[in-house]
């Protein structure tokens, strides 16, 4: 894409989300997923919210590049992920595959809220 090789990724990511056929629009998001989370995870995770039939363990490996501070800007940023990948993923999708659940306990772990990773295991 044009505007992500001249590092415009706001512009870029919008311009994915107004690709008017579907899979189009989910192929280019899971192609470009990783990039974006690393430089706009936030806005990115708010994007990903919008797409309903997006292949959610596709972007398991994007959720890695997720900035992992665990206190301060990054700290926001893990709960952010961790409520998309729960809230949204398992919860509102009903993700059934394994992977999406790793990544949410790899959330947990990140976090180092030990008792959250407790009240989500029960």
């Amino acid at each position: 894409m044009h505007y992500i090789n001249k590092q415009e990724y706001k512009k870029a990511l919008e311009k994915v989300e107004r690709i008017p056929d579907r899979a189009t629009k989910n192929a280019v998001m899971i192609r470009y997923a990783s990039v974006f989370i690393k430089n706009l995870p936030e806005q990115t995770i708010e994007a990903l919210e919008k797409f309903d039939d997006i292949k959610v363990e596709k972007l398991v490996p994007a959720f890695m590049n997720i900035p992992r501070a665990p206190t301060g800007p990054g700290g926001v940023v893990l709960d952010k992920a961790k409520n998309f990948v729960i809230n949204y993923c398992i919860g509102r999708r009903k993700s059934r595959d394994k992977t999406v659940h790793n990544l949410a306990l790899y959330f947990f772990a990140e976090r180092e809220k030990p008792e959250d990773l407790l009240q989500f295991l029960r």
